[in-house]
């Protein structure tokens, strides 16, 4: 009975080690942060649609959004909202943030869209898509 509780042990030890070597591997960006300028660190703005295009962003990283919480928000949409620019009603296709300084790590699936929902942000380039 005492060597069935040790290869548990071991078990446990080895799937926690495996955790943690994802989060290590995560990597953090600072949405819109181009050549460490924004205004105010306020990242999250208008135009920010080329922003992911040079970066190696991979499931498991976090993106910061900073910005300014009474003018804009971060929306997790589908593609169909991404291109439309409206956020889906049904609530497994849509999330809001509104902290003016949100953390989101991303999911294993992709492509994963963002979009400020506020006004015509979206349509004027507050929007981005990992894939």
């Amino acid at each position: 009975m005492g060597e069935g509780r040790n290869i548990v042990a071991v078990m446990v030890v080895l799937g926690m080690l495996l955790v943690l070597s994802d989060l290590v591997d995560a990597r953090t960006y600072v949405v819109g942060k181009k050549d460490g300028s924004c205004s105010e660190d306020i990242c999250w703005t208008f135009n920010v649609t080329d922003w992911p295009k040079d970066k190696n962003i991979a499931s498991g990283d976090v993106l910061v959004f900073n910005y300014n919480p009474s003018v804009h928000n971060v929306v997790f949409v589908d593609e169909i909202g991404y291109k439309t620019c409206t956020v889906p009603k049904d609530p497994r296709y849509s999330r809001v943030y509104r902290t003016g300084h949100d953390h989101i790590q991303l999911p294993d699936f992709g492509p994963i869209h963002f979009i400020s929902s506020v006004k015509d942000d979206c349509k004027r380039g507050i929007k981005i898509e990992i894939r």
